[in-house]
């Protein structure tokens, strides 16, 4: 593309670099980003493509260039925090990807259900109950709506830490709001 004069877009290059990403391919998506860092006058680093860089880097297992490219970005959107979080959290670094989540709410990013669903699966994983019961704290304090996906979350995380008393409020609480919803004529989507 490049050698032909044109210049790719962002999505053309954030679709690159997430389809390297899913293969692991960690030497060609180094290569993306040193041509990238070459020549930024085709494309503005911003923060759809940092995102993008960190969320590869994570998941091709390497945690120090998702770091620098983290740490490097002008500018952080939730989805860019949840990517370095989740990156810490699925290497199991549960300790920094907590100091990332409370700096990420110093910083005035809110956390979306895909935030806590990194943490809250991580703990699950590692049997961190004290923390995951300290996140479903915080989803309910903030008003964060709880879809499927995260209550199974919450209900694997009690499971495997042996908690079944808490999973079965969890669920009995989601089965009278199905209930409620369906005598109300309400649908209840996940």
């Amino acid at each position: 593309m490049l050698s032909a004069g044109v210049n790719p877009t962002e999505v053309a290059v954030i679709n690159m670099i997430n389809v390297l990403a899913d293969a692991s391919e960690l030497e060609m998506g180094s290569q993306v980003h040193a041509l990238l860092m070459k020549k930024n006058e085709f494309i503005p680093p911003g923060v759809n493509i940092s995102t993008a860089l960190i969320d590869m880097y994570a998941k091709c297992g390497c945690r120090e260039m998702a770091r620098s490219v983290f740490d490097r970005a002008d500018d952080r959107s939730t989805t860019s925090w949840t990517a370095m979080i989740d990156g810490y959290a699925r290497s199991g670094d549960l300790q920094i990807a907590v100091e990332l989540f409370g700096r990420m709410v110093d910083d005035h990013a809110k956390p979306n259900e895909i935030s806590m669903l990194s943490l809250i699966s991580s703990c699950g994983l590692y049997k961190k109950i004290w923390l995951g019961r300290w996140l479903h704290a915080y989803i309910l304090r903030h008003g964060l709506e709880m879809q499927v996906t995260l209550v199974t979350a919450l209900l694997d995380l009690y499971c495997r830490c042996g908690d079944n008393k808490s999973a079965r409020a969890l669920f009995d609480g989601m089965m009278e709001i199905e209930e409620i919803c369906s005598l109300e004529g309400f649908e209840v989507r996940s």
